[in-house]
């Protein structure tokens, strides 16, 4: 959320080092990365599925869901990364970093349940 910005009522983004193409479902994860609310996360994993569905990408909710799943592990964890070495860079407490990372990690656990969830319906 660091990287986003308002101005002229436009959305602007800078810091591209992690642009790429690939699924939009991708980009929401590193969104959901600055979000320490599990109401606030579930309600932009389900808006952004809204908005995108009715705009770029036709995917069934259930499809969704699985892909996100397997983003969200992924991007999670290379996020918790980060999270620790702002604590060796005294950047952050270690209190401070360790909730945020039991968030994290209760959050991949969560997509995790539903990716396995959602695949023994297949």
């Amino acid at each position: 959320m660091d990287n986003v910005f308002l101005r002229d009522k436009q959305v602007k983004f800078i810091d591209w080092e992690w642009a790429g193409v690939t699924s939009p479902i991708r980009d929401v994860t590193f969104i959901l990365q600055d979000i320490y609310n599990l109401d606030l996360l579930r309600y932009v994993v389900s808006r952004y599925y809204e908005l995108i569905t009715e705009t770029v990408l036709h995917v069934s909710e259930e499809d969704y869901m699985r892909d996100l799943a397997i983003w969200a592990i992924d991007i999670t964890l290379m996020m918790l990364g980060w999270e620790i070495e702002k604590m060796t860079l005294s950047e952050e407490t270690g209190d401070d970093i360790i909730n945020k990372v039991n968030f994290k990690i209760h959050f991949i656990q969560e997509q995790w349940n539903h990716f396995i969830e959602n695949e023994g319906s297949n």
